[in-house]
């Protein structure tokens, strides 16, 4: 804030002289602006090769019947993208979309949509699967120490919003829990599927 007071200052001081005050002006805050290094990007601490080679493991072990997710998938983006991103179309009902950040490789979010099916036994297995991308992030083990609590919030959510919706053709649910630095969540509502995600609990 000081250097960019005292940039404005010589930008009026300059208008006395004949100069171009607006101009100037303009040009000084921009100077400013640019030296101000940029805020770290905040990452789940897992990569795009580790989440795949995850998410393919707990599929096969939970005996989904899934295809592994191609070797040849990967986020992509423009050059100068913010993030990364990847659609992983897992069957009709249930899509994962996952971002990165290109200056690190590493993982800012993973999310899943999980749409209805009059097949109860075909929703758990989506949920359950989408329950599996997120655990990722929680490590090798994911799938065991916070698989459940995932699973766990979206049935709650789920049965909480059913019982509002009775009454408010308008609810929705939010439900949310932190473990180990990764902020795990579901948004759930009447005019559109159920979203999940994680991503680092310090995201904003």
């Amino acid at each position: 804030m000081k250097t960019l007071t005292l940039l404005i200052a010589a930008a009026f001081a300059l208008s006395a002289c004949g100069g171009q005050p607006e101009a100037t002006a303009e040009q000084a805050t921009t100077q400013a602006l640019a030296v101000q290094p940029a805020a770290p990007v905040v990452t789940l601490n897992l990569d795009w090769d580790t989440f795949r080679k995850r998410v393919d493991e707990d599929f096969e072990s939970a005996g989904f019947g899934f295809a592994k997710i191609p070797a040849s998938m990967k986020p992509e983006g423009d050059a100068n993208a913010a993030r990364l991103t990847v659609m992983l179309p897992i069957n009709d009902n249930l899509v994962g979309n996952i971002a990165s950040d290109p200056a690190t490789g590493k993982l800012t979010s993973i999310t899943a949509t999980v749409g209805a099916n009059e097949d109860a036994a075909e929703n758990l297995k989506n949920f359950s699967s989408a329950a599996l991308m997120l655990s990722a992030a929680d490590g090798d083990d994911g799938n065991k120490t916070v698989g459940g609590k995932i699973i766990k919030m979206a049935g709650d959510a789920i049965n909480e919003f059913a019982k509002q919706a009775e009454k408010d053709s308008t609810a929705n649910v939010n439900k949310s829990f932190v473990e180990n630095g990764v902020k795990y969540g579901i948004f759930v509502s009447g005019n559109m599927p159920v979203m999940m995600f994680a991503e680092p609990a310090e995201n904003k």
